[in-house]
């Protein structure tokens, strides 16, 4: 997270979770560095952090971004 500048306040609620399934023992032999283990909630919004400036700079799709909004 630290190498696609993921702000600090997401990494923590990305480390809490992670912290709340290994606590739980929810992990079940799933890798630890999963992120099919997040909620979607936070996958999304870890996924448009991390393409966000791709997705700015698409414009094969027709879109345009503003902000963590996409809209056509």
């Amino acid at each position: 997270m630290q190498t696609h500048n993921v702000p600090h306040n997401l990494q923590k609620r990305v480390q809490r979770w992670y912290d709340y399934v290994w606590s739980r023992g929810r992990l079940n032999g799933c890798d630890i560095n999963s992120l099919g283990l997040l909620p979607d909630k936070l996958k999304t919004e870890l996924a448009i952090h991390v393409n966000l400036e791709t997705l700015k700079k698409d414009k094969r799709c027709g879109c345009y971004c503003r902000g963590l909004e996409i809209s056509d």
